[in-house]
Order: C-alpha cells, then structure tokens, then sequence
C-alpha cells in the first residue's frame, strides 16, 4: 500500500493493465476515456470519476518504458479524507479489472516519513512515562527535584526554622541578598521586607512635610502687550480657561504681533507652555501660518515652534504643547517673568489669531519652600538657618542614645550597608550561574537538567529506560533506568553541559 499526502494533489503510477483476451499481455495504450475507473474514500459511499488524456482533472497518460503502467494525476479534492483509498478500472472490452489501493495520511506524518531531511518531524507527545500519565511522572520529579534543593519553601511548604539556616546555606546568592551571607542572624521581625516597609512608613510620616514639587504647578497669563493688530475680542483673561471665549487679535497692515507675560514666582522654573486655538484666514485663504516665541532674557525672543497654527477658513481648535528652558524666565527686577510671543506678517486681510487657553507649567527649585522651616518651639526661621540647624542637630546627634531595640537608629546601626551592597556588586554573571548548589553540580547545570525534563522531547516511555534531550535535540541530557512502577532506580547520562 502506497502512501499520499492528505489535500495534495499528486501524480501516480497505476497499472498493469492486460488484455481480457489472454490475462496476461499488456495494454500499452488503451483509450483511457473508455475506462470505467470508481474512486471509494474512507467512510464514504463510492463514486465514479471520468479519465481523461489531457486538460481534466484525472489524466491518465501511458508509463514511458513501463508495459501496461500509466501515469494518473490525483486532485487534491480526491485526498481530501485521510484513510483508505481505492480506485477501481475497467474496460469490458480491453482488459481485466484491476485496482490500487492507497493510504491517505496528514501532512507531518508524511513529511517525517518521505520529505528531505530536516524538513519535519513526527509530532510525537508524551501521554505515558514507564507506564505512567507523562504529566503526573514529569510533575513528580521536578517536585522532588525543587523539595530536593528547599525550592520549594519559597511559596508552598513553611521554613522549618525562623532564622533560615536549615533553609538557606550561607555564602549562596539568596544569603547574601538577606543577611551578607550568615542566615543565621537573619530576624523576620526586623530583617524582613515587611520591617523594612514599616520603617519606611516612619520614615514618610516623619518627613511628608518636607516636599520639592514637580512640574505640576501651571500659571496663567497676566498681562498681554499687543504690538501691532486690533483686539477685536476678549482680553488676557479669556486665554485662562478652555470655555469657548477666546482672546481674538485682528490682523493690521497684513500683520500680528503680541505676547502674553506668566509670573511663576522668584523659585519658579517652566518646563513648557501649553494651550489651545486657531488661526482664521481672511479671504482669499491662501495657507496663511504664524509662529510662537519665548522670551530668552539674554538675547531676546527666540523661535519655539514655527507654524503653530496654520490658517482655517472656520474655527478649528488646534492644541500645542511646547518645551521651555531656565534661559526662558527672568530674573533680577523681571524675576519669575516668562514671555510668550504670536507673530506672523503677509497675512491675509481680515486673518485673526483666536487663543481659547495658554498655561505655562513649572517647577519650584530645589531650594524653594524648604524657604520656611519651623523649629521645634513653633519658631519660624528662614531656611538657610533652618537646614543649618536640622543638618547640625542630625550628624551631631551621639547614636548612643538610639541603640533600643527595634529602633531606626539600631537598626541602621546593626547593618553595615555599604559592604552589603559592595559584595552584591563584585558577583559577576559568571559567578552567579557558577555558584555549585548541590554535589559540585553548578546552578546553570541544575538548570539545564530540569528545563530538559520540563520542556524538551523525551523518550523509552513505557520501557526501562526514559530518555529527556536537550533543547537543539542534540544529545541526551538525562538517561534513567527505571522499573515496572515508573520509579527511578539508577541514572546513566546526567549531561548538564
């Protein structure tokens, strides 16, 4: 029995054919069209199909050099069942009946069977592992392998001992990350990330007042000096809210020319401007733009977007959000001033620039209000004073009287952070992975020999011997002996490399 693939379509060789005369000599060229041929697939009711000599979709052509043999092209309808296949030939006046008989198979068992080398391979999945659901034995041992190293004390069985050292052996990576290495002065009450989190909580309560803000602070304008156009509409007040009234400037001699001023205060620093609006061409609309400027108080006005709003015939909201530098607001006598400049010429007459909103956003600096510190007797002091005064009080503070137990001040004097942190700095990649857990067998071999148990092809289920590869399929990483139970009785190959 021959094997086609499932859905391809193909040509084959059928035959021989021989005359009904004799039985026995062959009919090298028959008139195929004339042949009664039948095709039966798996479950199916049989049905005839009609040869042909060319152009149809069951040719049928003599085999060159082969009596009695022809070539028959089968349609990929015609292997569209997997199973048995049968077609049937006769010609009552030519030849004996005659018939072949296929096996439809899928693709990959077909490929792994008949395809180049490499090209696929038998999808073969472990349901049984010596006699036993492949599932449930693979699942056995990697839970002796993990109890076998106290893995599994890390989310689902209970440490047996409080200060770990049954648990964690000393030197290895997860002791130094817990105790520099000696678990055995590990205390969950004070060592823990639960402690840690309280102390911080202290920590945040004790100085939540002393906060730096970001750049969540806005400003809106306060004044506006128009240079050249005609206030039409609105003032300086409409750009404070996105409420549909905007500020409206009308060009004048083809041209606008304003700016908007923000006071961000003495500490201020903006990090951008931000808003909201359109430019309206009069007619004819001819692509009209304008162009926004920041106030740089050392050279003057300098270009931030070019284009920031090209001209609509209607109202069009168009958003924009600009970056500022420290250049960009004022100092001495124009301290905390930051200039915003629209202006355009050649415009069209008519053409109005219509702001609905502008804010700048900013931040305080560093040293700003920190600016007023109250001592402990209610006294407001400035703060170059005040942060002399909580700098002294800190660093001259004798650590003597805070040694009670489950203090900050103990507990920061019982760790030597700085040789902690230095130690987990000098592990390198290679040492981690190199780092021997159990019987000089190192952590990057354990590895490999749990992952070739959990993830990759195996083998000999059912048999005496189970067989786990590596991941390329290129050799054998674990070969055990096991007995009619499924249990492990010796170990051949433990390739861990």
């Amino acid at each position: 029995m021959r094997y086609l693939k499932a859905d391809t379509a193909v040509v084959v060789a059928v035959g021989p054919m021989v005359a009904i005369a004799d039985g026995f000599t062959t009919v090298d060229a028959a008139t195929v069209t004339a042949i009664d041929c039948g095709i039966k697939k798996a479950g199916t009711a049989g049905a005839a199909i009609s040869l042909t000599a060319s152009g149809g979709a069951n040719d049928m052509v003599p085999t060159a050099n082969n009596p009695g043999h022809y070539d028959m092209e089968l349609p990929a309808a015609d292997v569209n069942l997997e199973g048995p296949l049968r077609y049937t030939f006769n010609d009552v006046d030519v030849c004996l009946p005659f018939w072949e008989d296929f096996m439809v198979v899928n693709a990959n068992v077909y490929d792994s069977l008949f395809a180049a080398a490499a090209t696929d391979y038998l999808q073969v999945d472990t349901f049984q592992v010596a006699g036993s659901a492949a599932l449930a034995a693979i699942e056995g041992e990697v839970d002796d392998a993990l109890i076998a190293q106290n893995l599994d004390h890390l989310a689902l069985t209970p440490t047996a001992a409080a200060d770990m050292t049954a648990e964690v052996a000393d030197d290895t990576i997860l002791s130094r990350l817990l105790a520099a290495g000696d678990t055995s002065v590990f205390v969950p009450s004070t060592d823990s990330l639960d402690a840690l989190r309280i102390i911080l909580d202290e920590v945040h309560l004790h100085t939540e007042a002393i906060a730096v803000t970001g750049s969540a602070l806005t400003q809106i304008a306060g004044s506006d000096t128009l240079a050249v156009g005609t206030e039409t509409s609105g003032t300086y007040v409409s750009t404070h809210l996105a409420d549909a009234i905007e500020h409206v400037i009308t060009a004048a001699a083809a041209e606008i020319d304003i700016y908007y001023e923000f006071d961000i205060g003495e500490s201020g620093v903006p990090v951008a401007v931000h808003g909201e609006g359109w430019l309206e061409e009069g007619p004819p609309a001819g692509g009209d733009t304008i162009d926004m400027y920041a106030y740089n108080w050392g050279t003057g006005f300098e270009l931030v977007q070019a284009d920031v709003f090209t001209g609509v015939t209607a109202k069009l909201l168009h958003a924009f959000s600009h970056t500022l530098l420290a250049r960009h607001v004022g100092t001495g006598g124009n301290e905390g001033l930051v200039r915003i400049r629209f202006q355009a010429a050649s415009l069209e007459a008519g053409t109005t620039l219509n702001i609905d909103q502008m804010f700048i956003s900013y931040a305080e600096a560093i040293a700003a209000d920190l600016a007023k510190v109250p001592k402990s007797d209610g006294t407001v002091i400035h703060n170059a004073t005040a942060l002399a005064a909580i700098a002294d009080g800190v660093f001259d503070e004798q650590k003597t009287g805070h040694t009670a137990g489950g203090s900050f001040g103990e507990e920061i004097q019982s760790h030597s952070l700085s040789s902690e942190i230095a130690a987990l700095q000098d592990l390198s990649d290679a040492e981690v992975w190199a780092f021997v857990i159990e019987n000089s067998k190192a952590a990057s071999v354990i590895l490999r020999l749990a992952y070739a148990v959990l993830c990759n092809k195996s083998s000999g289920g059912g048999t005496s011997t189970a067989v786990f590869r590596d991941d390329a399929d290129s050799k054998n990483r674990i070969s055990a002996t096991v007995d009619g139970d499924g249990n492990r009785t010796a170990i051949g190959t433990k390739d861990g490399s």
